[in-house]
């Protein structure tokens, strides 16, 4: 992850990999899902295919990004936040299925 940020630091899939790695850091040491937010939340919109001016854009990760947002926000007590967030990715992307079968139903559980 280290060497691809110093490649190219603003890349949406380096910032999502950094985040993930933030997320599952404790807070002692910086990390955590308050501070792997703001980095997840731009990776998704980079990363969302609307937001590409081709087809060549790296859109490939949105669904991870999305996915990875929602699971932050129900961490950080947010769940209405994390249930906009699954229903808008599903239904842009019905097939889903982490999200459809597994991360959705685990918030509605709580």
């Amino acid at each position: 992850i280290n060497e691809a940020r110093e490649l190219d630091e603003e890349h949406p899939r380096a910032k999502l990999q950094h985040a993930i790695l933030l997320f599952h850091t404790p807070s002692t040491f910086g990390g955590g899902p308050a501070a792997a937010l703001p980095l997840l939340l731009a990776a998704r919109r980079d990363l969302d295919p609307k937001n590409q001016p081709d087809s060549s854009g790296p859109s490939w990760g949105w669904l991870d990004a999305s996915a990875w947002v929602g699971q932050t926000l129900a961490e950080l007590d947010r769940p209405d936040e994390a249930r906009q967030v699954y229903e808008e990715t599903l239904a842009r992307e019905p097939e889903m299925a982490w999200i459809r079968y597994q991360l959705l139903p685990a918030l509605s559980a709580n």
